[in-house]
């Protein structure tokens, strides 16, 4: 099952207008508000609107993908999409200046986002999960450095390569 941006609610996130309705009498004071947010999300009422501006990129751009491949605009497998990452990768490493690498990345990421997307996986929890992870083995290795008395910044990269070899295993 695709994981659904539109379903994902933390706090932060304004909910769906069909989830802000009653379930009983509809409140005419309401669905005018609902449509007046709904013409100031997009004025133009196009397939994107709706997105939420506000949302951290991740997630706008899993909204952004979900709507446009309501329309068909969706890659039909996941092979296709690899492809397309390769791509833009191969345009990352040919860029040149801050600009061209900024433009880039960000298709680079906007691939990754869609991939996950397409997997059921939300990559905001999935970079929250990396993140962890890449605490808990840096920490290990500030922790082997102190138990033998040496400071991480005094070693080698190679080092420290190794260090991180061994906090992978655990």
């Amino acid at each position: 099952m695709a994981y659904n941006c539109l379903n994902f609610k933390p706090s932060y996130i304004p909910m769906k207008q069909d989830n802000l309705k009653s379930k009983h009498a509809p409140d005419p004071l309401l669905e005018r508000l609902l449509r007046v947010i709904a013409a100031l999300r997009n004025p133009d009422g196009g397939t994107l609107s709706g997105v939420t501006k506000g949302l951290p990129a991740l997630l706008q751009a899993i909204q952004l993908q979900e709507k446009a491949a309501q329309t068909g605009f969706e890659w039909p497998d996941l092979a296709s999409c690899l492809i397309k990452f390769e791509e833009e990768l191969e345009e990352l490493k040919a860029a040149k200046t801050p600009e061209e690498i900024e433009d880039e990345l960000g298709d680079v990421l906007f691939c990754i986002v869609n991939y996950a997307r397409m997997q059921g996986i939300n990559p905001e929890e999935a970079l929250y999960k990396a993140n962890e992870k890449f605490t808990r083995r840096f920490e290990g290795m500030e922790k082997q450095c102190t138990e033998n008395n040496q400071k991480l910044s005094d070693l080698s990269l190679d080092e420290m390569l190794d260090l991180w070899r061994q906090q992978k295993a655990v």
